[in-house]
Order: structure tokens, then sequence, then C-alpha cells
């Protein structure tokens, strides 16, 4: 690999800050299929106006009722609710509890928890387990169900799988642009 002439660039003198602050105040809470995720440094006033701009959007507005509230502190776990398979599959999960048809679930690949927990937020009648390769996801993932006080349960090993939940439907949750996590699903039994 050879360059033809040395690349020009420029230096500019950035101010000094607090980068994390800095970082965290452009992240804002999450609104999406009746959850608003939140992170422990938004405000109230954060998550209202995160609320207000849902309203006037269509696809990821509350609806009729008041949103359920989930505190997550992502760290490094992949999981806050951006990206549009979480948005899919939190759709999907607040459907099938609220039908009554989801009273275990098994997120494979759950990265920070959020999808376990929000099952879990919805209905005292179910019960989440999550699991992950990545041991530090999971720390995070049962730290976000501590602050949370739900009901799931993360674990590092894959093997636990079939000791946990007998096989029923899968629905896949696809993650291309993590290769190492190629597939993360949510696994519903029957109650």
């Amino acid at each position: 690999f050879e360059l033809s002439s040395t690349p020009r660039y420029t230096g500019d003198a950035v101010p000094d800050r607090d980068w994390i602050i800095h970082v965290q105040s452009a992240w804002k809470p999450i609104v999406a299929h009746g959850f608003v995720l939140r992170f422990p440094w938004h405000t109230d006033e954060d998550v209202a106006e995160a609320l207000s701009n849902a309203l006037s959007s269509e696809s990821d507005s509350p609806g009729g009722s008041a949103p359920t509230a989930i505190t997550l502190q992502g760290g490094i776990a992949f999981g806050t609710g951006e990206h549009p398979t979480t948005r899919l599959c939190l759709g999907f999960l607040s459907a099938a509890v609220r039908q009554g048809g989801a009273r275990r679930i098994l997120d494979y690949g759950c990265g920070s928890g959020v999808l376990g927990l929000a099952a879990c937020a919805l209905s005292e009648d179910v019960t989440a387990v999550g699991v992950d390769i990545d041991v530090d996801a999971v720390a995070i993932a049962n730290a976000n169900a501590g602050i949370n006080g739900e009901c799931t349960m993360v674990y590092a090993s894959t093997r636990l799988c079939a000791h946990v939940c007998q096989p029923s439907p899968v629905y896949a949750h696809v993650e291309k642009s993590l290769p190492c996590y190629a597939l993360s699903l949510i696994h519903i039994s029957e109650p």
C-alpha cells in the first residue's frame, strides 16, 4: 500500500471538557412500543421531552397508556433500544405478553438484558432468562435487573439454555452488525 503523496491534514484545538458528560448529554431516552428506556443520568425532563417527541411520531408512540420505564446502565453491553431490531422485538414482546401468550422468555445473546427486562416489566407472571457469552454483558444485564427489580436472571454459559426452557416457537432477532453475536433469540414458551 503506497500513497502517491503524503495526505494533508490540519489540527484544531479542542476545548477541554468532561467527555463522558458530553457524550451522555447527546444520548436521549428511547421511546419504543410502550417502553421508555432511560439511563441513570437522564432527568425526568429528558424523559418528558423524549415522550413528547414520540407523541409526534407515529412509529414509536407509546399509545394511550403510560409507558413502561426501564433504566439501563449500558456500559459496554449491546442493547440500548436504539437498534431497529431491538425496537421490533420490544413491539413483539409487548404484544405477546399483553395477549397472555408469553410467560417464560429466553433472550439468547441478551447484551444489556433489555428484552428480558421489558417482558418482566409488563407482567408479574413472566420470568426471563438471558444468556450471553460475554461475561461483561452478563454482569451489566444482572445489574440492570437489580436496578429495575425485575425477574430476569442472566447467565454466561449458553449450555444452560437446554436446562431452562423446553422447545417451543422461536423468533429471531438478527444482528448483522455484530458478527460475534450473529443471532439473538427470544424464546417464548406456552404458559
